[in-house]
């Protein structure tokens, strides 16, 4: 019937805002078919959760199930307030990224890369990730969980577009985001580490502790440094 049809529409539609950032779901909704688009300069955000092999190897599956979207859930909360854009989850690990989507870094009035606009969003990116240690600190303690976690957070160009058919997926690639994962990996637990391009968006309004030069696998020696917040007026 008519009204079926309608319905499955709106469902249809519903989906597609709920796996999909807001402005990629209206791009596919107007008709267009393929979303492929170089990024100048995004933030990406890892966080992983130190431990978690251990607790979910001794752990009932539902209450694994039940932390993950516990510790997810709080950090989905954080993207919105923060107006920075979760694309996904890997295993027990949480990707998010600024300035891809949610908040284009391409000015609407002259149709230009805006770099002001995009250092913004990395801006944004920082303030979220130290929200999330924060965050993710309080919420082990309050569940009593021998659990922490690993941040890491690097800026640069990335490729962003949607793929897949039966199942279609708003993702990113490149080396900025191997370097994000990179930064992650190699931290400390507890620690959000940053690259030496995030300490130059942010600049001296920022609190840093110089980790050096860090070896990471196919990056060689990098400069790291732990992101403590912004400094006190």
């Amino acid at each position: 019937t008519a009204l079926g049809l309608v319905r499955a529409h709106k469902d249809t539609q519903d989906v597609l805002g709920s796996v999909l950032p807001q402005k990629v779901s209206e791009r596919l909704k107007e008709g267009e078919e393929r979303i492929a688009e170089v990024v100048d300069l995004a933030g990406v955000f890892f966080c992983d959760l130190v431990g978690f092999t251990a607790y979910a190897s001794q752990t009932d599956a539902v209450q694994v199930v039940a932390m993950l979207e516990g510790a997810f859930g709080v950090l989905e909360e954080l993207c919105g307030e923060h107006r920075v854009e979760k694309i996904k989850t890997i295993g027990d690990a949480l990707m998010v990224a600024s300035g891809v989507s949610e908040v284009s870094g391409v000015s609407e009035v002259s149709g230009l890369f805006d770099v002001e606009e995009a250092e913004k969003s990395i801006e944004r990116l920082a303030d979220f990730a130290c929200a999330s240690a924060q965050a993710l600190g309080v919420y082990f303690r309050q569940c009593d969980l021998d659990l922490s976690f690993r941040i890491g957070i690097h800026a640069g160009p990335v490729i962003a577009g949607v793929v897949g058919k039966e199942r279609r997926a708003f993702d990113i690639w490149g080396d900025t985001v191997n370097m994000a994962s990179r930064l992650e990996s190699t931290g400390a637990p507890g620690q959000v580490r940053c690259s030496h391009a995030v300490r130059e968006v942010l600049g001296d309004g920022w609190l840093f502790e110089d980790c050096g030069t860090i070896s990471m696998k196919g990056k060689g020696e990098q400069q790291a440094y732990i992101l403590m917040g912004r400094a006190q007026a």
